[in-house]
């Protein structure tokens, strides 16, 4: 092994490192029966049905309890400093890349920020002072992120209304197809919305028309059948 490589291996691991470092400290581990919030919130996807109404029962317990951590996990951002050093390992020779690729850290941002919404949902209508991050999260530019953003709001309830009725009037149609998705899930508290999302049935973007013609069918209140 070169020389210079050792020096590429060692300053990639401190580079890491520091990352994981400045990254654990942005909250303070709570442990809520015997995991922390975050490690509760990982668990929103698990495979195991039973692990996943276990989480679905923590998070409706902790309600706001879990608003700190959630709002701060629903706009992370892999570090800078990490992302770099893991696409430098893929430039190592390949006698050297597995050993320097398993001193790094997975860079997992996005599927932190999905659990994150998936949770701020189960807390509901307790969640309401994380609508303005979940208004940023509307303009993610993960697809998996922004619909799981947009259902969120919908959960939350009534205050979410104004910052989905503004996503609708979006320049970006991504960011209007998840508002549309949103609202619908809102449901009947999205009535004032009906006449964006009717205008929106013209929207030149396809996905915005589908989910805008699904959402009404949701939240417009159905007519007695006349005899």
């Amino acid at each position: 092994m070169k020389p210079r490589h050792y020096i590429i291996i060692a300053c990639l691991v401190i580079v890491a490192g520091l990352a994981g470092v400045i990254g654990w400290g942005h909250s303070r581990p709570v442990l809520y029966d015997g995991k922390t919030i975050r490690d509760w919130a990982m668990l929103v996807a698990a495979p195991d049905p039973q692990v996943r109404d276990q989480v679905h029962a923590e998070f409706k317990h902790l309600g706001s309890n879990a608003l700190p951590v959630l709002i701060e996990m629903v706009q992370e951002r892999d570090p800078a400093v990490r992302t770099a050093a893991w696409s430098i390992a893929w430039h190592l020779p390949r006698s050297l890349r597995r050993m320097t690729l398993r001193s790094l850290s997975w860079t997992n941002a996005l599927e932190v920020r999905v659990a994150a919404a998936r949770c701020l949902a189960i807390v509901g209508n307790q969640a309401t002072a994380a609508v303005p991050a979940l208004e940023k999260g509307l303009h993610d530019p993960e697809v998996r992120v922004r619909l799981d953003v947009a259902a969120a709001l919908g959960h939350v309830g009534r205050e979410s209304l104004p910052a989905l009725m503004r996503a609708l009037q979006d320049k970006d149609p991504e960011v209007r197809h998840a508002a549309a998705f949103g609202l619908g899930e809102l449901g009947l508290e999205a009535q004032p919305a009906i006449p964006l999302l009717t205008q929106a049935l013209q929207d030149q973007d396809q996905q915005v028309r589908a989910s805008a013609a699904y959402s009404l069918t949701v939240i417009q209140p159905r007519r007695p059948r006349r005899n």
